[in-house]
């Protein structure tokens, strides 16, 4: 890997949502293997996005295709590098990977809590 993920958690980042507004982030998990989790950065208890591999809990429990989550993973780990999340832009990279589900975010689904 060309970067630490540990390096990548706990940064405070800035995420549009779907609706355009806008608030701050913490990244709360970053793994390769088991995925990303992004939360409210005031209020943890609120999850943003989350994206799931293979080590994931809920990875068993999907459909979800194993180089369609590396890509997904890559495009999320670019924009946490430039301190941003942008939910629309997200989606609309995920539409042309596959449509891989980037997951609605929750202590439920998301590999980290």
């Amino acid at each position: 890997m060309d970067y630490d993920d540990s390096e990548l958690e706990r940064n405070v980042i800035d995420c549009i949502l779907y609706d355009g507004s806008s608030v701050k982030g913490r990244v709360v998990g970053c793994d390769f293997d088991v995925g990303i989790t992004i939360v409210e950065h005031e209020n943890p208890d609120k999850y943003i996005a989350c994206t799931m591999r293979p080590l994931s809990p809920e990875w068993k429990n999907s459909n979800y295709d194993l180089r369609e989550s590396q890509i997904m993973f890559h495009i999320v780990i670019n924009q946490i590098k430039r301190k941003i999340y942008n939910s629309s832009a997200i989606l609309k990279m995920n539409r042309m990977v596959g449509n891989f589900n980037i997951g609605l975010a929750s202590a439920e689904v998301c590999p980290f809590v």
